[in-house]
């Protein structure tokens, strides 16, 4: 694995909401090994892009957040140092005139949509029968009564004997 990473200058991390502190910890701590140097990312250019109001790391705390376990903690500190940051503030997303999409998107970055936003959303609505289009789907359910009450109801649905 070190001879193929033995060229290796740049690390470029996408869509890095979604790592976590201790996860950004082992990766620093991966890079030091692979490429046999102490170092930040083992020397490497570490370069973090992606929008931080996206989505969040699932099980492992954000890098905006405050850590717990030690390897968190060494994380977050990797995060909170970091040199440069080049904010770009044209959204190439949305297509001009999407006024009402970029605010939707704006407020459920700051943690809330309001009124107009959950109108706008319910104007969304898909053209299709998700009631029908979803029946094939696994389906999750809170718990284990509801998930036997729901499998009940589809066998008895199926109008016949199961071997």
């Amino acid at each position: 694995m070190q001879a193929s990473f033995h060229d290796t200058r740049l690390l470029i991390i996408d869509e890095y909401s979604m790592l976590g502190c201790t996860s950004l910890h082992y990766l620093n701590e991966r890079c030091k090994e692979v490429i046999c140097n102490d170092r930040l990312f083992g020397g490497l250019v570490a370069l973090f892009s992606g929008d931080p109001m996206q989505l969040d790391t699932i099980g492992d705390t954000p890098l905006y957040g405050k850590p717990k376990p030690t390897e968190a903690i060494a994380g977050s500190l990797i995060y909170r140092n970091r040199k440069n940051v080049i904010q770009l503030v044209i959204d190439n997303r949305t297509l001009e005139g999407e006024h009402e999409h970029k605010r939707l998107l704006r407020h459920l970055g700051f943690g809330g949509i309001d009124y107009n936003d959950w109108n706008y959303l319910s104007k969304r609505q898909p053209s299709y029968n998700v009631q029908e289009d979803m029946k094939d789907f696994v389906h999750l359910y809170p718990t284990k009564a509801e998930a036997a009450r729901t499998n009940m109801e589809r066998l008895s649905n199926l109008n016949s004997y199961i071997c």
